[in-house]
Formats: C-alpha cells, structure tokens, sequence
C-alpha cells in the first residue's frame, strides 16, 4: 500500500470519527486577527528583537472589540478591530526607511514634529493609508470601514498621538 492511499485512508477514519476534517483555510470565527499576541507583549518583543522604541498611539478613532499584534521578518503589525461595524485599524511598522510605489500617486500631508505624512485611498476600496518615517522606523496606518469616506484627518490625530 502506498503512502498516499494510506494517508487518505486515515483521513476518511479521522474524519468520520470527528465529523470531518477542518479545512485550514477557513478562519477561526473566534480569532477574526488569527493567531496574535496581545498588542503590549508583541510590541515588546519586537523592540527587545530590533533594540528599538516602537510607540503606538493614544487615539483610536474605533471602538475595539477585538487587537492583537503580530511580528514577522523586521515588522510588527498592531491591529484594532470592531466587529460590530466591520472596522479596522492596522498600524504596521517596518525596522528602517522603507519607501513604497503608492507614495507616489500619495498626497503629501505634515504631521507634528515636521514629519512628512503621505495619505492615499487604495483604489475601488474603502481603506485610507498614511505612510511616514519616524526615528528610524516607517510607520502605515491603515483604517478600513464599510464608508467610502477621506479619512485623513482621523489618519493624521492617530500619527500625532504616537507616545
């Protein structure tokens, strides 16, 4: 008997047995980020990893019902989510000055301490992005909600409350 009929012969037992095999790819309903780390022990790993200072802000535009944080490869990613309204707040932040294509087509917006912000709306979604450059770190703010609405001055009050 080969491998693969044996493999497929313990899947149909396995999932008779448990009422079928969980397909990997459909989501946890109770984990909408998947598999995080809470925000505070993500954030300290990252900057024990990379000896560096990442600050998050103090103004959050949503209600969170849901966070989480992630590290992966030089970045960490902080998510706010509010189920109820199907919205969500990414921050997203990179180790070094990284410079992305969509700057380009970004409108140029200044933030405290003279930082240079720049906003842009992917095209055909409702997600607004503010991309800058802050001691050594770039820093994407993302806010997606089910309204197709500017939301750079919400942008620009997350950015300027980073402590």
């Amino acid at each position: 008997m080969t491998l693969n009929k044996l493999l497929s012969g313990l899947l149909v037992v396995i999932s008779i047995f448990t009422g079928g095999v969980e397909d990997p790819l459909t989501p946890d309903p109770n984990k909408p980020l998947g598999d995080v780390l809470p925000i505070e022990k993500a954030v300290q790993e990252f900057n024990y990893l990379y000896g560096i200072e990442v600050v998050l802000p103090q103004y959050l535009p949503i209600h969170y019902t849901t966070q989480g944080g992630s590290i992966d490869q030089g970045s960490l990613r902080v998510d706010y989510m509010d189920q109820s309204n199907n919205e969500l707040l990414s921050i997203n932040v990179f180790v070094g000055e990284k410079h992305l294509e969509s700057e380009k087509r970004a409108k140029e917006v200044l933030l405290n301490k003279n930082i240079t912000g720049y906003h842009f709306i992917m095209p055909d979604s409702n997600i607004n992005f503010l991309i800058f450059r802050q001691d050594g770190l770039t820093y994407i703010i993302a806010l997606a909600s089910h309204y197709k609405d500017n939301k750079v001055d919400e942008l620009i009050k997350i950015a300027n409350s980073l402590r």
